[in-house]
């Protein structure tokens, strides 16, 4: 639906899933082949187990609590997207249509 109708270019996704869905994921990716480029599939994350017990080094969903979700926001600095310039984003050295990595 979004390579379809919003995006106009390929759009990726991570699918979590429980094994009781992989029959009807198989169906709908061989349904809509045409209609995705990139999807990574994880096990929906059960938050009695870790990402040792579920095959991960680490996980890039966990459940947390109120009190971890706090803590970590608080740690998050603020800016103000709308003052940067194209000029800071797109220099010189990116006119080949490739940026160095920073």
């Amino acid at each position: 639906m979004l390579m379809t109708n919003w995006c106009q270019q390929n759009v990726s996704a991570t699918i979590s899933y429980d094994e009781d869905e992989v029959g009807v994921i198989i169906d709908w990716l061989l349904d809509n082949w045409d209609n995705y480029v990139g999807v990574s599939f994880l096990f929906r994350n059960d938050p009695t187990k870790t990402a040792a017990d579920l095959g991960y080094p680490y996980l890039p969903q966990e459940v947390v609590t109120k009190e971890v979700f706090d803590k970590y926001i608080a740690n998050i600095v603020d800016f103000e997207l709308e003052e940067t310039t194209v000029s800071d984003v797109l220099e010189d050295d990116c006119a080949g249509g490739a940026c160095p990595i920073r």
